[in-house]
């Protein structure tokens, strides 16, 4: 990295979570309603069109850095 120029830092958004309502209902053991139902609070005062948008910390955030890591490395070999 030495003798690099790093320009202006871009926004880097990383979504743990890609799916239907229903898929990750069922993986958190609630009913779809339910979900929604706890989910819109969290993503209060945000703009969203079909998209609910729910800013966390994870508490864990190693898995999803080695899925970052696997798809980058994937990409290199292909």
């Amino acid at each position: 990295m030495s003798g690099q120029n790093i320009g202006i830092p871009a926004k880097v958004e990383l979504v743990a979570w890609s799916g239907d309502v229903s898929q990750l209902a069922a993986r958190l053991c609630l009913s779809e309603s339910e979900l929604m139902r706890r989910l819109k609070p969290l993503a209060a005062g945000r703009q969203c069109s079909s998209r609910l948008v729910v800013t966390a910390t994870p508490a864990n955030a190693g898995p999803i850095l080695a899925a970052l890591v696997r798809r980058m490395n994937a990409g290199e070999a292909a």
